[in-house]
């Protein structure tokens, strides 16, 4: 059967989708380094070539699919974080951002590839496409973490929300260079520990300036 081209932004869209789910479908059973742009245009049915009027490199098309991941993930996180009543306990924030990671089995892995690396191979106005492309759940996900955690700082919520990216690529790493004794290593549940030190640190803080600042009244 031969292959129509996308015309219509509707269609543009629906292809689009249809390589990103090629390429997560093999990411499911492949490492990175093992999967090539044929594969991905096989799996999706398409010529190799319509791969890179969508994608300019394979990096490209693995950071669009990272994106794609962590916004699908804020907007699960948001949801849960929009159906409490603040204030929020340190503690039932930290198992919340835990549980919504563990409800997303692709955002790890592709976190590993270290995004920074990927993306250092491509144009300037690209990187900053796919920023953009992740500024408005990330923003609103970052608001909705200040405001249910009374003690942090405008701005804080995105720092939060960046650290825990760090963990996420940087503890995998951690724990194959230095393996727990007798213990099976679980990132989302590390995670959550350091999390919850760094979020203590900062109520703790504030709860002394509070203190400072009522008693110099």
């Amino acid at each position: 059967m031969p292959r129509t081209r996308a015309i219509s932004p509707a269609q543009k869209d629906a292809r689009r989708t249809t390589i990103l789910t090629a390429a997560a479908q093999l990411f499911q059973n492949a490492p990175y380094e093992q999967i090539l742009m044929q594969q991905i245009a096989d799996q999706a049915g398409l010529a190799k070539g319509t791969l890179f009027l969508y994608f300019e490199s394979k990096e490209h098309l693995f950071l669009t699919l990272t994106v794609e991941a962590l916004n699908q993930w804020f907007a699960d996180l948001n949801a849960d974080l929009r159906s409490v009543t603040p204030p929020l306990m340190t503690l039932a924030f930290t198992r919340m951002v835990e549980r919504s990671l563990r409800r997303q089995p692709l955002l790890l892995p592709l976190l590993t590839l270290h995004p920074q690396r990927l993306a250092e191979s491509l144009p300037a106005a690209t990187q900053q496409d796919l920023q953009n492309a992740l500024h408005p759940s990330l923003t609103t996900c970052a608001a909705l973490i200040e405001n249910l955690l009374p003690y942090l700082q405008p701005g804080q919520g995105r720092l939060i929300l960046q650290r825990i990216l760090a963990l996420l690529i940087g503890l995998p790493g951690s724990a194959a260079l230095t393996p727990a004794e007798n213990s099976p290593s679980d990132v989302f549940a590390e995670l959550a520990a350091v999390l919850n030190l760094q979020l203590y640190a900062l109520e703790t803080l504030h709860r002394r300036k509070s203190t400072t600042a009522t008693t110099a009244n």
